[in-house]
């Protein structure tokens, strides 16, 4: 990446960035609500994959947070996704490089980090089944905050957590708070296209460029130039 100082670190959203999960948590998310009389459909809630579950469900479901609906759908999401991990090899489980990208990224000196939206149990399992967590320094998740995505505190936790100042990092994410996110807390904002927003979502949302892939965002941050894919910057 051009100008500023060198990435040191990376600030790594986890499901749709690192995880090939949005389509399995839609899905889920769609038969909770229908279960509950609160059909919706996929261009609904898909966009939503990402934030977290308990804003989710009370904003579709018409609850307060602690409503009794809320309470009981997210029971009925953990059980159903616990199932889905379950059922989901390591090669199923990872999107396309990143497990080779990740090992890559800590070869090239990086220090790797995670915040997610998740709980940090949660992402712990599903790091570990795709067999790289150790190659994690920091992992924060939505519990691990007062304040969630896409208010900057996770990502600066995590880059404490990395021995960095902020601006050594890049927080690499598909959604919109991601972005958001790395704007606030002063770091790098690389959007990945292959995951829930769009690259005009992400670049509206601050994106500094839009890759398409894991491969380009380790090629962008180590400034390799061989078999680099194409990427979209910022107009």
């Amino acid at each position: 990446m051009t100008g500023g100082a060198p990435v040191a670190g990376l600030v790594l959203d986890l499901d749709g960035t690192l995880a090939d999960t949005p389509r399995a948590i839609t899905a889920i998310m769609l038969k909770i609500l229908a279960d509950r009389g609160a059909p919706a459909d996929e261009a609904e809630v898909r966009p939503l994959v990402g934030r977290p579950l308990e804003q989710n469900f009370a904003r579709l479901l018409g609850q307060a947070p602690d409503g009794p609906d809320v309470a009981s759908a997210l029971a009925a999401y953990r059980e159903l996704f616990r199932a889905y991990l379950e059922a989901t090899g390591p090669a199923e489980l990872a999107c396309a490089g990143v497990v080779e990208g990740l090992h890559a990224a800590r070869s090239a000196g990086l220090r790797l980090g995670i915040a997610t939206s998740k709980p940090r149990r949660a992402a712990d399992r599903v790091l570990a089944l795709m067999g790289v967590a150790e190659l994690f320094d920091a992992v924060a998740g939505d519990d691990s905050v007062r304040h969630g995505k896409p208010d900057p505190e996770m990502a600066l936790l995590v880059a404490g957590g990395l021995g960095l100042p902020p601006a050594r990092c890049a927080v690499v994410g598909d959604g919109v708070a991601d972005m958001e996110m790395a704007r606030a807390a002063g770091m790098r904002p690389v959007g990945v296209s292959y995951g829930v927003a769009t690259p005009a979502e992400l670049r509206a949302a601050g994106a500094e460029v839009v890759v398409d892939s894991f491969a380009a965002v380790l090629a962008l941050v180590t400034g390799s130039a061989a078999d680099r894919p194409t990427y979209d910057r910022e107009s």
